[in-house]
């Protein structure tokens, strides 16, 4: 990301270096079947499954951590407001 302060970010300056990036990530996907499929002898098709469920779980979780994290923080700020504005 050390790229992205070197070029002034523009619209298309992000869409180059994006691909650029996914040119780099894009093939270790690939890579990621052929190697556990050669390594554990699964099928393809329970191995797609899998690592769907595992990306599907990880933004699950952020979401789900994001959601409650912010209402926790938004409940303890009304609340030291309140007892300042109320002065106990």
């Amino acid at each position: 990301m050390a790229y992205t302060w070197i070029v002034e970010l523009t619209s298309t300056s992000l869409f180059v270096l994006g691909g650029l990036t996914g040119f780099v990530v894009g093939p270790l996907f690939a890579l990621s079947f052929a190697w556990i499929k050669h390594q554990l002898n699964v099928i393809p098709l329970l191995l797609g499954i899998s690592l769907c469920a595992c990306g599907l779980g990880s933004i699950g979780m952020q979401k789900i951590a994001g959601k409650y994290f912010f209402e926790m923080i938004i409940d303890d700020f009304n609340r030291i407001v309140s007892r300042l504005y109320n002065g106990s």
